[in-house]
Formats: C-alpha cells, sequence, structure tokens
C-alpha cells in the first residue's frame, strides 16, 4: 500500500497547485459564495475520481509485476528471464493458479473494492515457492 500511496504523490502534489490556483481565481473573480462551493466541488469531485484512478493504475502495475514472475515459471521453469530474480522453483500448474489468481484481482479492480482487501487476499492466495526451491540471484 505504501508504494501505491507513493505513486500517486505526484498527483496529490499537483492537485493542491490546481486548488490554489482556483482560490486565486475565485477571489480575482469576485465569485459569490454560491458559485465559488459549486467551482470547488466540482474541482474536488474530479481529484478524487484522479486520485482513485492512479491507485487502481499502481495496483494494475503491481500486479502486473507479480504475473511477469509467475509467467517465468511457465516460460523457463529452470531460468528467470529477470536474472537478478531467483527462481522461484514452482511447477507450472502452481504458476498457473498464480496468473488465474492475478487476473481474478486485476478484474475485481473494476468493481467498487477495498485496495488493502484485495492485495491482502491475492498475496495469500499466491503459491510459495518450497523451502530452497530457488536459487540466489546471479550478481
Amino acid at each position: 500500500m505504501g508504494a501505491v500511496d507513493g505513486a500517486v504523490e505526484g498527483i496529490r502534489a499537483r492537485h493542491e497547485v490546481e486548488q490554489a490556483e482556483l482560490e486565486r481565481e475565485i477571489q480575482q473573480a469576485g465569485y459569490p459564495d454560491r458559485a465559488a462551493q459549486a467551482l470547488r466541488k466540482r474541482l474536488e469531485g474530479r481529484h478524487r475520481r484522479e486520485e482513485k484512478r492512479g491507485r487502481r493504475e499502481a495496483l494494475r502495475e503491481g500486479i502486473t509485476a507479480i504475473e511477469a514472475r509467475y509467467r517465468d515459471v511457465l516460460a523457463a521453469p529452470a531460468r528467470p528471464r529477470n536474472p537478478d530474480q531467483p527462481v522461484l522453483g514452482l511447477d507450472p500448474a502452481a504458476a498457473a493458479r498464480a496468473l488465474d489468481t492475478a487476473r481474478e484481482a486485476r478484474t475485481a479492480l473494476a468493481q467498487p473494492v477495498t485496495e488493502r482487501l484485495l492485495l491482502e487476499h491475492l498475496l495469500l492466495a499466491l503459491p510459495v515457492a518450497p523451502a530452497g526451491g530457488g536459487r540466489e540471484p546471479r550478481r
């Protein structure tokens, strides 16, 4: 969740700038209170949608990274495609189940879902490499 929060920091910073610009515009133009409130509400709604979209995109990227690791098991079980990563040491059936689990998590992102619970479910459902099943990454 920390990585997801970090991914939307740039969005939040941009939103703060936009909020300040709107407040300046409201002051300079002398909008009546009702109109100013409507402008603020519209901007806040857009900001919520953009942040949600950014969070979901960060989650999708994380799921994609997880999928890549398990796809490597199917593509080349004896050696990883990324030599900096250890071999997972899983059988292909477990890797295929992991890909199914990741796909289900990705599909769930289209629905209203609690992000933390989605990640917990995903991580708990993924198969784990047997102890000593992998090797140390190449240096």
